[in-house]
């Protein structure tokens, strides 16, 4: 394979790294970022930034030559180590049994469902000719992958590096691109659609959830928002619309292996990464829109902790408009008391969506960025406490229905001591002595603390840090055992563990763990992910993750703009 250079080696190296740097920016996928080495003996090394999907590292290496006063640069896409026959066979032989154990396994599962339910010989049938069909589609598209995977990841570089291959045209390039692109989006179509009818039954036995009947058409693509209440919320929406669409997901549930990479090979979710900037978030939703396809999106952007809608970003109405598609708006109900964001396991009760407004592109066109924003708000909006005072519907679960609740219930109203709260079972109390039991109703019963419902008590404690005086410095606000930092790279790849078994301290002037300190002055972006794992980003661009014992994560984040409050 051979590539057409430049005049001299310095400046072709100087072409090669803009268009990595370039093409990197717009790649949340690590496996597809590039990095370049170059050897003493004047090779060019090119690999890619994570272990390929397959066997060893995919690379390509090449070697510079003079030829007839021009310079070329020879070379191909090699593995190492080499891969044998027999690795190749062996791989595959796992790989195609543990595709098919994943595909399967959840059908075995319908089929017996559909037995017991009294679904009969065809739901049966149905439910034993489904795995073998898509068992088959990721096997042949696997083959094909492993057969055809040089050619594929040459064509790849040319494509985005700006060279000429000499086998191929560009105008060759461009076409087999396209018709790469097509491949992908009907595997993404035939999964969604094969496991719409598996996962709507699922869902309607574990959870009580029931699709509400769609009363909305879209003519064209559409971006459906919804508030965020539930780990179930993305299902709950596609079963209710019933058209594929692409979520905006948090990165932090994309650094899980191998069921990342099934996430991202089937599902192909667009990255969000919490305590970061969402530049780049926002231009993957809108090459999304571009290409036709449909997005979902959370416009908080994090699962609501006190049942109520938190603000959302004031430039959500501007993308809107700049993506030129219908919105479509959602909202979940009775969903914060069946999935809490502060609990670790479900309740059984009733949850159920519905669809609110659909707006066309042309509506929008004629409105202004923030007059969408208002719809938005006043569309998604939902209140917990009000909902439930409706419908008073219970939500019974065999484990202890309170545990956990330490992590919403973060200011004590009587003694006004911060994370001094703790549960177990239905009962929470705080160090002062005051307690009271959670019911299966979401009513706080207690004959000391004055407030009745989640709600009620969150906008105290919200009250209460905004108006919380500066104490004197170095004084300890929060403090958490047995924590765990690192420092995350390619947004998607936890790179080192700086330190571990650490302990978390949090004054008004930073955070410390262990031997690290990061001054607020220091920290560009802040967030949580469920009850107290901590995502931040420093002014440097370097990303940090903190996990580890659970404490009150939300308490961190509200002293923290409590002391560092966004600017405008």
């Amino acid at each position: 394979m051979k590539f057409e250079c430049h005049s001299s080696i310095e400046q072709f190296y100087a072409t090669i790294d803009e268009q990595i740097v370039a093409y990197n920016a717009t790649r949340e996928l690590p496996h597809l970022r590039l990095k370049r080495q170059v050897r003493p003996d004047n090779v060019l090394f090119l690999k890619e930034g994570r272990r390929h999907h397959f066997i060893g590292t995919s690379c390509f290496e090449g070697k510079f030559a003079e030829k007839e006063g021009k310079l070329y640069l020879e070379g191909d896409i090699l593995y190492s180590p080499e891969p044998t026959k027999t690795d190749w066979l062996l791989f595959l032989l796992r790989r195609t049994i543990l595709l098919l154990l994943l595909t399967m396994v959840p059908y075995i599962l319908v089929a017996g469902i559909a037995l017991l339910l009294g679904a009969g010989k065809m739901g049966l049938l149905v439910s034993l000719v489904l795995p073998l069909f898509i068992g088959t589609t990721i096997l042949v598209g696997f083959v094909r992958d492993v057969f055809f995977l040089r050619r594929r990841f040459a064509r790849f570089l040319v494509a985005y590096m700006h060279c000429t291959m000499v086998e191929d045209s560009p105008a060759m390039l461009v076409k087999k691109q396209r018709k790469t692109s097509r491949l992908v989006r009907l595997r993404h179509l035939v999964f969604w659609w094969t496991l719409f009818y598996p996962v709507k039954l699922y869902i309607r036995l574990k959870m009580g959830f029931k699709a509400t009947k769609k009363t909305v058409h879209p003519k064209r693509n559409f971006i459906m928002i919804s508030n965020h209440v539930t780990d179930y919320d993305m299902i709950f929406m596609s079963l209710s619309m019933r058209k594929q669409m692409y979520f905006v997901m948090s990165e932090h549930a994309l650094r899980f292996g191998l069921v990342s990479r099934l996430i991202y090979r089937y599902l192909a979710p667009i990255g969000r990464a919490k305590g970061n900037n969402a530049g780049s978030t926002v231009m993957d939703i809108l090459r999304h829109a571009r290409k036709g396809y449909n997005v979902g999106l959370f416009a908080e952007g994090f699962r609501t902790m006190s049942g109520y809608n938190s603000p959302f970003s004031p430039g959500t109405g501007a993308m809107i408009r700049r993506m030129k598609c219908d919105l479509v708006t959602y909202r979940v109900r009775g969903g914060y008391y069946a999935n809490p964001n502060w609990s670790d396991h479900m309740r059984r009760g009733k949850i159920w969506g519905e669809f609110v407004g659909h707006y066309t592109a042309e509506e929008l066109a004629k409105m202004t960025d923030e007059e969408v924003n208002a719809i938005i708000a006043r569309d998604i909006a939902e209140d917990a406490t009000l909902t439930q005072a409706e419908y008073h519907i219970p939500y019974r679960t065999k484990k202890g229905i309170a545990e956990n609740l330490e992590f919403a219930l973060v200011v004590c109203p009587l003694c006004h001591g911060m994370g001094k709260m703790h549960s177990e079972g239905n009962r929470f109390w705080c160090d002062c002595g005051a307690e009271g039991i959670f019911t299966e109703y979401g009513e706080l019963v207690s004959e000391k603390f004055p407030y009745k419902t989640i709600t009620d008590w969150s906008r105290f404690q919200q009250a209460f840090i905004s108006e919380l005086p500066t104490p004197p410095r170095n004084t300890i606000l929060l403090s958490a055992k047995g924590q765990i930092l690192r420092e995350i790279e390619d947004v998607h790849h936890t790179s080192k563990v700086l330190c571990e078994n650490a302990l978390l301290t949090q004054t008004a002037e930073g955070i410390t763990i262990g031997q690290y300190y990061f001054p607020y002055t220091d920290i560009a972006y802040f967030d949580i992910v469920r009850h107290g794992y901590l995502l931040f980003t420093t002014h440097d661009h370097r990303y940090f993750e903190v996990r580890g014992d659970k404490f009150p994560g939300m308490l961190c984040k509200m002293l923290f703009y409590r002391f560092n409050p966004p600017k405008a």
